[in-house]
């Protein structure tokens, strides 16, 4: 999938929506939404020793589309971020489009489906690139395109497939670019409503885009697992497995997830040991810890805390983050959202280093365009 492809989507997107509104509204959802942010970033480059803060102005508008046609479901979107910055010797403004565009058809013994995803981001921002100070304000080109194949077995089991190619590109820093290629071969079977359990099968490579500076390699991974519900009010679950790479070293690989949902509170606990490909070259070995918490202030207001402890054990550093935030409907169409977000990462015979940042965002949405 080349550069023109990738440009030329958002404004395939834009005609679809054109026509949408000339004769097909009675099968299409349509659904747009702005948010306006003002944020502080007390530390953006992640210096030991602060080195600078920086105000932002962020705009972020996103526009999607969700249509029906027989058996055939569609959904495209575009989106971008748009960062203004108060300090660009510091932190530079940013421009950064994403698009996606995906299909599915239900067929007599299961449902085929195709996906495609084009996204910007700082290297900051895209979790496993992260390597702790920021010397630079990166970008990570991200396109995807993927394939999935459900078919029922049985009133009780399910074989689902699936592939995806990815080409990934970086604008400034020491990062790699590569293409990665992965396939899954996954079959579960339900012991009762609220009780699955599953095997996985995984295939995925690493190729880099100049040799040179990497070789190719691939990791398979064997998984079993267990959906559960409890209640209406809790339901998880759990895997594990090994995952073994070309070089022939074994490592194990697991995820746990534990999802509590009361009268007015959600708390979500998740915890995951993987192995991924990375821009730092090859595959990375990750731990990764999340709590989110969500509470019912009233039927306008709620609140939550966010906890997210990351640590990339191949390079030795450890991201933690700590986040609050409080949101009020102002009306059926606005919202208003203040937050505080506290990073700080440490390890790998570096001296820590640590950010508060805090904002504003005023948010429009309608979903009957």
């Amino acid at each position: 999938m080349n550069m023109h492809r990738i440009h030329t989507l958002p404004i395939v997107l834009l005609v679809l929506a054109f026509y949408s509104s000339q004769g097909w509204t009675e099968n299409w959802q349509q659904t747009g939404s702005v948010r306006i942010s003002t944020e502080h970033d007390s530390n953006p480059i992640m210096s030991p020793h602060m080195y600078g803060d920086v105000w932002y102005q962020l705009i972020e508008p996103n526009y999607t589309m969700l249509g029906k046609f027989g058996e055939d479901d569609l959904s495209m979107g575009i989106g971008l971020y748009i960062r203004l910055s108060g300090d660009q010797a510091l932190r530079p403004n940013r421009n950064n489009p994403s698009a996606f565009l995906n299909w599915s058809r239900q067929i007599e013994s299961g449902e085929i489906g195709v996906s495609s995803k084009y996204a910007e981001v700082t290297t900051s921002d895209s979790g496993i690139d992260g390597v702790g100070q920021v010397p630079v304000d990166s970008t990570r080109i991200s396109r995807t395109l993927s394939g999935k194949w459900s078919h029922t077995l049985s009133e009780r089991s399910t074989l689902v497939t699936d592939v995806l190619y990815g080409n990934i590109v970086y604008r400034g820093g020491n990062f790699i670019d590569y293409n990665s290629r992965a396939g899954n071969l996954m079959l579960d079977y339900a012991l009762s409503e609220l009780n699955t359990i599953f095997i996985k099968l995984a295939h995925i490579e690493y190729v880099p885009v100049q040799s040179s500076l990497a070789s190719n390699s691939y990791t398979n991974t064997a998984l079993g697992g267990w959906n559960w519900k409890a209640s209406e009010y809790m339901e998880g679950s759990l895997q594990a497995g090994q995952a073994q790479n070309n070089d022939g070293d074994i490592s194990q690989q697991g995820a746990v997830m534990v999802k509590f949902t009361g009268e007015r509170n959600i708390f979500t606990l998740d915890a995951e040991h993987q192995i991924v490909p990375s821009g730092l070259g090859g595959f990375v070995t990750v731990n990764q810890k999340n709590a989110n918490w969500s509470y019912e202030l009233n039927e306008r207001s709620k609140t939550g805390v966010d906890l997210g402890l990351q640590t990339n054990l191949s390079t030795g550093i450890t991201n933690r983050t700590e986040g609050i935030w409080l949101q009020n409907e102002l009306d059926s169409f606005w919202g208003v959202r203040t937050y505080y977000l506290h990073k700080y990462f440490y390890g790998a015979d570096t001296i820590g280093a640590s950010a508060n940042i805090v904002g504003i965002s005023f948010v429009y949405t309608n979903n009957d365009i």
